[in-house]
């Protein structure tokens, strides 16, 4: 995932370096592993036999347990982590 730089630098202040470790369940580790390799929310739905309403409420619990608001943001936090990896 190619991540604009504008993105990176508009992260929430600590996002980008926060010093907790992110603890997310396993779904939640394949959904935003399936969100970093590119997937939409339809994608992960499908691949996950899950409705695509219960991956965006699923998104919108992640992205208020790492502190961020886009997907692009996500992907550079979990990437930092260490939790997901790009491919």
């Amino acid at each position: 995932m190619n991540l604009p730089q504008e993105e990176i630098l508009s992260l929430p202040d600590g996002a980008h370096r926060q010093s907790r470790p992110l603890f997310l369940t396993p779904r939640e580790r394949q959904v935003v592993q399936l969100l970093i390799d590119g997937c939409s929310n339809d994608d992960i739905a499908a691949r996950l036999r899950l409705r695509p309403q219960t991956v965006k409420n699923q998104l919108t619990r992640i992205y208020t347990k790492v502190g961020v608001a886009t997907r692009v943001q996500l992907a550079v936090a979990v990437l930092r982590q260490g939790i997901a990896e790009s491919h």
